[in-house]
């Protein structure tokens, strides 16, 4: 099951921010060009997805 299918658009916002964070957190720590180059890219993907969101519900 896929908790993620019934997620308001505030949940989902929020749940990306949190991801979003930790994100940033592990590229600040990230040791090595490759682990650096994965977590930057984690990142940005993310910025992307939440830019997509609006937490009201409204679409972008």
């Amino acid at each position: 099951m896929n908790d993620r299918a019934d997620e308001t658009p505030a949940a989902r916002w929020l749940r990306l921010r949190g991801e979003l964070a930790r994100a940033r957190a592990e590229l600040s720590e990230a040791n090595g060009r490759a682990a650096r180059r994965r977590a930057d890219a984690r990142v940005a993907a993310l910025e992307a997805e939440l830019a997509g969101t609006d937490p009201d519900g409204g679409g972008a």
